[in-house]
């Protein structure tokens, strides 16, 4: 075959897409004759992807697909920016520039290209559809659902596009929203996703026992895919099902094969429910095979810190640390574990931490100062230690400021709910074990107390066991927010959620005692619903209990009432309120107890604990600290220290600084 016939039927293979076979031709050509041009040419257009004239089109794009589906992203970004120069009114060569900035995350320049590509084509809904993916991923929601409902609205629009708009509604706070759209889709039950999609929706309106539903569902439409057990074991964990999320991660493996980020939170699952050499055992060789990755090194810390290991959390930390000096995130945890002494380096970074605003995010300088509070509180230097720790509240504060006032609503309406003695009542008790709840306020002592009550061979001590709170939201009730009335129904949906919560737990033992402190909220509502529950109230210094809430820093909102004096002795008197109503209206299933009275002669105090509940003695319950099960509160280094009384005087180190929390508790509001 003759040199100018080799030259046709490369350019006719490349037309058609086969651009490796019009490669060797060329390159046989160039071999033979190398300073042949037209070889040259056609060879150099298949490199970059243009050619002369409009002929080359189709070829350079099925060139694109190739390598999109190959994955081979960089490159396709090197052969689409050139096509979108040459050939700027080819839609498909936008979208594949997108598509390569989108793989590798340059999300700014895909929403560029796709803004050009949405311009080309205003009709074409597949530019919307590739923004709000992209939205998305940089955490825009509100323009990825802005874009795909303008894309919903074109014709020929895929019905899919109403599960990426329900996502982002959801994740931009709009939940509701969101599942009247889901609602409102006709046949959607029938589309790949969509219980997946209509289980997180459900998830963020606090429909827990839904959201596990229709993961389940998603199970059902789709056996094979590992992406709803995936989705059902988030649920399970949001819900502090640990060992149901574990399973469900596992079998999720099982099918979609080994996937890191599944094993990490298989891990983690497990040591949240106290398999800690389960989880280490997962997470060691994951993090030893990539020891670059700072989420496993931090993961794998935090399991040996619950595990009761600091050691082996600093190790491995500094295992890391010695191969990436500069990662703030592990040099920050590792400053936690073990807040550094003053004039060391570590000291000296975190302050530079927290005097620079330009640079650090609020969350990283209020981490800084409390940090250095406890380093200096170590040392004795409490005015300096004060000063970062007032720094770091009133920061918090102002960032994301506490709704006192729609806690002191909720407090107000479950006054009037039980003003009187004639509010609704379950008084059936079905089979199944019998619940004890610790409560009080955050820091005063109901680590300990549950610990006491978990060492008793027939109490199961199940932790800070969020069922109740999820229980009050199915009924729209949370700190800030008054819910539906509190009657026979509402108290039906809450006896049948925490019940099921219960038979959830891997225990066959009488009492399951739970303690999440500010659940003395919901007291009076759990011993309404459930006539077979008890309640432990504990009483503490009030001073001792807002200094100890003060110097903490609690996750999450509904403790961030402890980041102002003010709010702190509003809270205070919210439980001393709510106690003595609790105490009114279920007089048989209330008990107080002292807390700096059972630290100073314990065995009065807990044999009373136990009688209270319904429980023998039992001489096990004087030795918290030989109780081997998992805590992981504030509290967790110190329960293994016993029962004594080291923290009750502790803010007497800060009575100066303290006096306007003294005047606030003083002042506290008497009219709630």
């Amino acid at each position: 075959m003759s040199t100018q016939a080799l030259l046709r039927r490369a350019k006719k293979l490349a037309e058609t897409g086969d651009m490796a076979g019009a490669e060797a031709i060329y390159r046989d050509v160039l071999t033979k004759f190398p300073s042949n041009k037209h070889a040259k040419q056609g060879l150099a257009s298949l490199q970059t992807g243009t050619g002369s004239g409009d002929a080359s089109l189709p070829a350079a794009l099925s060139q694109l697909q190739a390598l999109a589906a190959r994955g081979a992203f960089d490159q396709l970004i090197e052969r689409a920016l050139p096509l979108t120069q040459a050939h700027p009114d080819a839609l498909d060569a936008w979208m594949f520039l997108a598509q390569g900035f989108h793989a590798t995350g340059r999300l700014a320049n895909a929403l560029k290209a796709l803004d050009r590509a949405t311009a080309l084509a205003p009709k074409d809904s597949r530019p919307l559809i590739a923004r709000a993916q992209a939205a998305l991923d940089m955490g825009e929601p509100e323009t990825a659902a802005r874009a795909a409902a303008q894309a919903r609205s074109l014709p020929g629009a895929p019905r899919t596009l109403a599960l990426i708009e329900a996502r982002a509604l959801t994740e931009a706070g709009q939940s509701d929203r969101a599942l009247a759209l889901l609602d409102a889709l006709d046949g959607g039950a029938r589309l790949p996703g969509y219980h997946v999609v209509r289980g997180n929706v459900l998830s963020s309106l606090g429909q827990s026992r839904a959201a596990l539903a229709a993961f389940q569902d998603a199970r059902t439409a789709a056996p094979k895919s590992p992406d709803p057990l995936v989705n059902l074991g988030n649920e399970y964990a949001r819900q502090e099902l640990f060992r149901d999320a574990a399973s469900a991660y596992e079998a999720a493996i099982a099918l979609g094969g080994p996937n890191p980020q599944v094993q990490k939170n298989r891990a983690l699952a497990l040591s949240a429910a106290g398999e800690h050499e389960g989880a280490i055992d997962l997470l060691t060789p994951l993090a030893d095979a990539t020891p670059e990755d700072a989420d496993l090194a931090l993961a794998l810390a935090d399991v040996h810190w619950q595990a009761g290991d600091t050691k082996a959390a600093l190790a491995r930390l500094d295992t890391f640390l010695t191969r990436a000096p500069d990662n703030d995130r592990v040099r920050m945890k590792r400053c936690e574990l073990a807040p550094p002494p003053p004039d060391t380096e570590d000291f000296a970074f975190l302050t530079q931490m927290a005097q620079d605003a330009d640079t650090r995010s609020d969350a990283q300088r209020v981490f800084a100062h409390l940090t250095l509070f406890k380093a200096l509180d170590k040392t004795g230097e409490t005015a300096r230690a004060f000063d970062h720790l007032a720094t770091a509240k009133a920061l918090r504060e102002r960032v994301s400021p506490y709704d006192i006032q729609g806690f002191k609503q909720v407090i107000a309406a479950l006054r009037d709910a039980y003003a009187t003695d004639d509010f609704a009542r379950v008084k059936t008790t079905p089979d199944g074990p019998r619940p004890v709840f610790v409560l009080g306020m955050p820091r005063s002592g109901t680590t300990l107390c549950e610990q006491i009550l978990s060492a008793h061979p027939e109490v199961h001590g199940a932790g800070e066991l969020i069922a109740l709170r999820i229980a009050m939201a199915e009924i729209g009730w949370h700190y800030g927010t008054v819910g539906t009335p509190l009657d026979a129904p509402a108290l039906d949906t809450v006896a049948t959620s925490y019940r099921a919560a219960l038979a959830a737990l891997p225990t066959d033992r009488p009492v399951i005692v739970s303690k999440v402190p500010l659940n003395f909220v919901w007291a009076g509502v759990a011993l309404a619903a459930m006539p077979d529950a008890h309640v432990i109230l504990v009483d503490r210094d009030p001073m001792a209990t807002c200094w100890s809430n003060f110097a903490r820093e609690f996750r999450g909102t509904a403790n961030a009432f402890g980041n102002d004096f003010n709010n702190l002795a509003t809270v205070f008197r919210a439980y001393e309120v709510l106690r003595d109503l609790w105490q009114t209206r279920f007089p048989d299933r209330v008990h107080v107890v002292p807390y700096e009275a059972l630290t100073e002669a314990p065995e009065p105090h807990v044999r009373n604990l136990l009688a209270a509940v319904d429980l023998p003695f039992d001489p096990a319950c004087l030795s918290p600290e030989a109780n081997t099960r998992s805590v992981r509160t504030a509290s967790a280094q110190q329960v293994r220290k016993g029962i004594y009384t080291g923290s009750n005087e502790a803010w007497r180190a800060y009575e100066d600084q303290l006096a306007p929390l003294r005047a606030a508790l003083d002042a506290r509001d008497t009219t709630l």
